[in-house]
């Protein structure tokens, strides 16, 4: 074999094993990222930590509890029987939290479908030649503007009533009949309209998003973001002014991630209060129980220790959930006038977002189950102190 061929091969080897090599390194660092990104997913945030840790505390003090009256009288131990959690859920407080489904629809399930408007053929449109509306009507049938924005089509119609009016004495009658049919149709859609600019947009989408940047705070509704509210909801078919201009004006000042973070702050202190109602519940039946057994007297400082560390670990997240609330609160009070804007919702899956987190008075918010949930557990901890005597 010539000395170039055995050359030739050597080459060859090393191409193979360059890539066995390279093989082997992409497969360790896939291999890296998939168990980084897995452990990312599967590590509780401190949020989540100091749920798991109170339900943790709360369900060893129950466990105390029902064994201290099993060691008492017979009798007493019978009433145990009697006495239920109402749930005792085996997964983390981080699994129960990703149950839920805090997203904002998306724009499909957010816009209302429209009805066109009555079309003008193209004698009544050259007669138009003249009045500024005809050039409004052109820029509708351009391919911009069959592209418009749900925002953008709202300041278009403003520009087309507003120029209606202009033209109105200048037309003949059997063309002003026609465009008043056009104008009574377009202010009959004003609401469904503004609907569309406000909820059918990608801005109140970031609003509600949750996908913040890492290390994200949560900022509370300010009185800018509050007054933006109120301007959206008040707008207006004879609205003095640019509206096109102040519209995506006042679309841009609404900040991303704000309405996302205090909702899931919300849902996460009212899932820690609905998961510990049940052994909450139990602990007072069971202290109840023991209050009336005098020969327990002796075991009550151990209990009431108990108890006290678990009492710690709820008045240490009182002032944050009552925080949460005030803000979900805040939060609806700003929403009010968008949520009526319409009388029927666009679709069902809109509908129970907003009743669930955005409306004030509906039977199902969460706002008002939260609130009925902190002032019972608040009662629940201080009638089980009553019972155990504890200082």
């Amino acid at each position: 074999m010539s000395h170039r061929a055995v050359l030739k091969e050597n080459q060859k080897e090393l191409s193979k094993h360059r890539t066995f090599c390279g093989n082997i390194m992409l497969n360790i660092m896939l291999t890296l990222f998939l168990s980084s990104l897995l452990l990312a997913c599967q590590t509780a945030s401190p949020q989540e930590q100091r749920a798991q840790d109170y339900l943790d505390q709360i369900k060893e003090l129950k466990i105390r509890l029902q064994k201290q009256i099993i060691k008492t009288k017979l009798s007493t131990s019978r009433q145990v029987t009697g006495v239920q959690s109402e749930n005792s859920p085996r997964e983390g407080f981080a699994e129960l939290k990703k149950l839920e489904n805090l997203r904002l629809p998306s724009t499909r399930f957010r816009r209302i479908q429209l009805n066109p408007s009555p079309q003008l053929d193209f004698r009544q449109f050259m007669s138009l030649s003249n009045c500024s509306l005809s050039r409004h009507i052109a820029f509708r049938n351009s391919p911009m503007g069959r592209m418009m924005l749900p925002s953008q089509e709202l300041a278009y119609n403003h520009r087309f009533l507003k120029a209606a009016k202009e033209c109105d004495d200048a037309l003949e009658p059997r063309l002003k009949e026609k465009l008043e049919k056009v104008v009574n149709h377009k202010q009959d859609q004003w609401s469904s309209l503004k609907w569309n600019a406000v909820w059918g947009g990608t801005t109140i989408a970031k609003f509600f998003s949750q996908a913040g940047p890492r290390g994200y705070k949560i900022k509370p509704l300010d009185s800018q973001l509050e007054s933006i509210f109120a301007w959206l909801a008040d707008i207006h078919p004879s609205y003095k002014g640019d509206l096109s201009a102040e519209l995506e004006h006042k679309l841009k000042q609404i900040s991303s991630y704000v309405g996302g973070q205090i909702l899931s702050n919300a849902y996460h202190y009212w899932l820690l209060l609905k998961q510990s109602r049940g052994d909450l519940i139990m602990i007072k039946d069971l202290s109840h129980i023991l209050n009336q057994d005098e020969t327990a007297n002796k075991n009550r400082v151990r209990l009431c220790e108990k108890l006290g560390q678990s009492m710690a670990l709820f008045i240490q997240e009182q002032n944050k959930i009552s925080r949460a609330y005030q803000q979900l609160e805040a939060l609806q009070n700003s929403f009010a006038g968008l949520v009526t804007l319409e009388q029927v919702y666009p679709t069902i899956e809109l509908q129970e977002f907003i009743e669930q987190w955005l409306s004030l008075d509906h039977p199902n918010s969460i706002r008002k189950e939260l609130k009925q949930l902190i002032k019972e557990q608040v009662g629940l901890w201080l009638y089980t102190k009553k019972n155990l005597a504890c200082d």
